[in-house]
């Protein structure tokens, strides 16, 4: 099989058959390769970590070649689709609503996924994280979000720039010593927030509220 791909830069025209290659050549191939023949062919390789660089990695994939992939028996496969920008609406639609919820989460990450999906995701106890660290996440979504139980995700608010400085101010009184950073460290923060957070109990909240106000 003829493939293209790159190295150092320049294109390379490769012969090889997939059978004779070991697992590690193959998928270094995977993670490059540019001809559609061999993006096929290798889609299809029974070694997860070759289809898993094609889904992830390859920036040369093409959208026929992400559907097959998008079917893949493999969670970990179809989770590399789902953070795919090249991932199209009909594609993430169909994986948000995946078995898997590391697929789900791949697509609530993607932000490409169109605002109607993340949405829908954001009731997925298992994507509110992704969904709060997506940079197209509504800021109306944001402020649902930020009441959450869980800290991760009201800390991937605190970090996320689409949070208003209305529930950074919220956030800036959370318990939590992590949401208190991000908080202290989003450029959307109000200075009413940093000067409160400078009064901080904990030293490290004050320094890095002191240092956001300085500059």
């Amino acid at each position: 099989m003829n493939a293209s791909c790159i190295n150092g830069g320049r294109m390379m025209k490769l012969k090889f058959d997939p059978n004779e290659l070991s697992v590690s050549t193959r998928t270094e191939i995977a993670k490059e390769v540019s001809s559609t023949e061999a993006l096929m062919v290798l889609a299809k390789d029974e070694e997860v970590l070759v289809r898993r660089a094609i889904a992830e990695i390859n920036a040369n994939v093409t959208v026929e070649v992400l559907k097959i992939l998008a079917n893949d028996n493999d969670a970990d496969v179809r989770r590399g689709v789902a953070v795919n920008k090249k991932a199209t609406e009909e594609i993430l639609t169909m994986l948000a609503n995946d078995n898997s919820a590391d697929v789900r989460w791949g697509v609530a990450f993607n932000e490409n996924t169109p605002k109607y999906i993340i949405e829908k995701l954001s009731e997925d106890i298992a994507c509110r994280e992704a969904v709060a660290i997506n940079q197209n996440a509504s800021a109306e979504l944001l402020e649902r979000l930020s009441k959450d139980k869980i800290e991760s995700v009201r800390y991937a608010v605190a970090k996320n720039k689409n949070t208003t400085a209305e529930v950074l101010n919220k956030l800036s009184k959370d318990k939590s010593i992590k949401v208190k950073y991000a908080v202290a460290m989003n450029e959307n923060t109000s200075i009413k927030s940093l000067k409160s957070l400078i009064k901080d109990k904990n030293g490290y909240i004050r320094e890095i509220a002191k240092k956001s106000l300085e500059n």
